[in-house]
């Protein structure tokens, strides 16, 4: 079964994702912010990351530019969800190594037709 990392401070964004999620038999795995969420990055080694772009303390940004620089992350599928629609944001963003860039709210396909994009179904 693929791990995916949800990465987003308000409990019901990951609440929705992670249930559109595992309904697609990924399994989910949660952090509360970008903080909680490189660590769990570092210990879980997901096969794809979803992260919100705008966290208090550390940001998507802060996230995307740590994994990027670890050995065993950087080549991990990152997909940005946010509600930030400002185009020069997604182009840094997708310039910095994000893969991916999607709007809250997003629909289930959509969500799922990326990740599976991104690393396949979920076996």
């Amino acid at each position: 079964m693929k791990k995916v990392l949800v990465i987003d401070d308000e409990q019901i964004n990951r609440l929705l994702i992670s249930s559109v999620l595992k309904a697609e038999k990924y399994e989910v795995f949660e952090a509360s912010g970008g903080k909680e969420g490189i660590e769990k990055a570092k210990s879980l080694i997901p096969d794809i990351i979803v992260c919100d772009m705008r966290m208090p303390e550390v940001d998507g940004m802060e996230v995307l530019d740590n994994l990027r620089s670890d050995e065993n992350l950087m080549s991990t599928p990152f997909v940005f969800l946010t509600s930030n629609t400002d185009a020069i944001d997604e182009k840094v963003a997708l310039k910095s190594g994000a893969n991916a860039y999607l709007y809250k709210p997003v629909s289930k396909e959509k969500l799922t037709d990326c990740v599976k994009k991104l690393i396949g179904s979920s076996e």
